[in-house]
C-alpha cells in the first residue's frame, strides 16, 4: 500500500506540474502574440512612412530642377498622391494639401512647400488598432538662381574692407589689438592653417616634426623673417599671435593698441 501511495503522489505531482505549464501557456502565450504583432505592426509603420517621405523628397526634387523653366506645376499634388497609393499597398486616405510653389517666405524666395496626410493600416486582429493617421510637411527651394539687386562689390573693395577690419592679438596674454603692420605683431609667429600656399613658401622646421603635419593642422609662421613652419610644442613658439575680426575682438574686452591704434 506504502507503494502505491507513493506512486499517486508522484502521478499527482506530475499532473500538477502539467496543469501549471499549461496555465502558463495559456497566459504567455496570448501576450506573446501581441507583441509579435506589435512588431510587426511597428516595421510595416516605419517603412511605410519612409517610403512615404522617399517619394515625397524625390518628387520635391524634380520640381526643383524644373523650376527655373516652369513658372507653374498644376500636377505635383495629383503625381505625388498616385505615386504614394501606387508605391505603398498600407497607406489609404493620402491627400497632398497645402501645396506652394516658388513661393515667398522663410525670408527667401523660390520655396516649394506642401503637406502629406495618409493613413497607415495596421492589418491587426480583433480589431485592436485600426491603424495610424500621420502628417508630413516638406520645404525646398527651386533651382532659380538669384538675383542680385544693386550694384555688384567690387573686389578690390572687398579685400580693402577685410583687411581694414581683420586685427591681431595675443590670445594667450595682452589687452590690444593690433594692426598687421605693428612692430609688436611682426617680431613673433601668426598662428595659420597648414595648406598648400604654405608649404610652397615655408619649409617644415627641423627642431620638431612639423614636417609629418597634415593639411589642416595649425602651425606657426614667422612672417618677417621666419622660413618654416612650426607645430605649438615647438620651442621657438613661446608666445603667438592670432587674427580676427576688429568687432570680435571689441566684443572681447580687446582695445586698441596705443602704438598702432588696431588700424592698417
Amino acid at each position: 500500500m506504502k507503494q502505491i501511495s507513493i506512486i499517486l503522489q508522484f502521478v499527482a505531482r506530475r499532473n500538477s506540474k502539467k496543469g501549471s505549464y499549461t496555465l502558463e501557456a495559456a497566459i504567455l502565450l496570448p501576450i506573446f502574440i501581441v507583441g509579435i504583432l506589435t512588431l510587426g505592426f511597428t516595421i510595416r509603420m516605419i517603412s511605410t512612412a519612409e517610403n512615404i517621405t522617399f517619394a515625397a523628397t524625390d518628387e520635391a526634387r524634380i520640381a526643383s530642377t524644373v523650376a527655373y523653366n516652369l513658372p507653374m506645376y498644376p500636377f505635383f499634388a495629383e503625381n505625388l498622391k498616385d505615386r504614394i497609393l501606387e508605391e505603398n499597398e498600407f497607406a489609404t486616405s493620402v491627400t497632398v494639401e497645402d501645396f506652394h510653389y516658388l513661393d515667398q517666405t522663410f525670408e527667401m524666395d523660390g520655396i516649394i512647400s506642401f503637406r502629406t496626410d495618409y493613413w497607415i493600416e495596421t492589418g491587426l486582429p480583433l480589431g485592436m488598432v485600426d491603424g495610424l493617421e500621420m502628417s508630413q510637411v516638406f520645404h525646398c527651394r527651386g533651382f532659380i538662381g538669384r538675383s542680385i539687386a544693386g550694384n555688384p562689390f567690387p573686389f578690390e573693395e572687398m579685400e580693402n574692407d577685410a583687411t581694414a577690419n581683420t586685427v591681431w592679438i595675443f590670445p594667450e596674454e595682452g589687452t590690444r589689438y593690433h594692426a598687421k603692420s605693428c612692430s609688436f605683431i611682426s617680431a613673433y609667429p601668426m598662428q595659420m592653417v597648414l595648406n598648400q600656399d604654405i608649404k610652397k613658401h615655408y619649409e617644415p622646421c627641423q627642431r620638431c616634426s612639423s614636417a609629418e603635419a597634415e593639411f589642416g593642422t595649425q602651425v606657426y609662421c614667422f612672417q618677417s623673417y621666419g622660413e618654416a613652419y612650426h607645430l605649438g610644442d615647438c620651442p621657438t613658439v613661446k608666445k603667438y599671435v592670432i587674427s580676427m575680426e576688429r568687432k570680435q575682438a571689441e566684443d572681447r574686452g580687446y582695445t586698441p593698441c596705443l602704438k598702432c591704434g588696431g588700424i592698417e
